[in-house]
């Protein structure tokens, strides 16, 4: 679902970078609820092997998130500690879209937030 606030003009020139969302409902661990714009984030991916190992790759790194949105889709400011993170937006090299996806075939999603 995308919301009017979520389609605003972008402030910021992302070079040669895209948007991509998050869905935080989607993800089986994260931080959701902690997660603001301005935030710096790693994503990993984790798989368990037919041996039983845990896999864990690391899919993007010292990401900063560009925005942040409730279940609502209003927008989180950086300042609100109350509002509830459901959906963040994080830029991504556009050659690196694909291999994000690839990455995350099989695998859950993990999002570790760099202390502030």
């Amino acid at each position: 679902m995308i919301t009017k606030s979520m389609a605003g003009e972008l402030r910021k020139d992302f070079g040669n970078s895209v948007l991509l969302g998050v869905n935080m409902e989607a993800l089986d661990q994260s931080v959701a609820g902690t997660l603001r714009a301005g935030d710096i984030i790693d994503i990993y991916t984790v798989m368990v092997d037919e041996e039983k190992n845990v896999l864990v790759e690391k899919a993007l790194g010292d990401v900063t998130i560009e925005r942040s949105y409730t279940s609502s889709g209003t927008a989180i400011l950086k300042e609100d500690d109350t509002s509830i993170a459901q959906y963040i937006t994080i830029p991504v090299h556009q050659d690196a879209v694909g291999l994000f996806y690839q990455s995350l075939e099989n695998r859950r999603i993990e999002i570790v937030k760099h202390p502030q």
